[in-house]
């Protein structure tokens, strides 16, 4: 499984969101933001890149 992560730093007053993680392959960025695209992937977030995997492979129910 290859995780690709990826710094957004949303504009919400909590840094907990910083980072998202997601399995390669599994988010089609076509560029329309009312396709739906992100929201069919699972993604881990976190406030930072490790929390963001870490959420990731809880929600994919994955031991490391």
């Amino acid at each position: 499984m290859n995780i690709k992560t990826v710094f957004v730093c949303p504009p919400i007053p909590t840094r907990n969101y910083d980072w998202q993680a997601y399995v390669d392959g599994t988010i089609d960025v076509c560029g329309d933001p009312d396709c739906g695209c992100r929201s069919k992937a699972i993604v881990g977030t976190g406030a930072t890149e490790e929390e963001a995997v870490d959420d990731l492979l809880e929600q994919l129910d994955v031991t490391v």
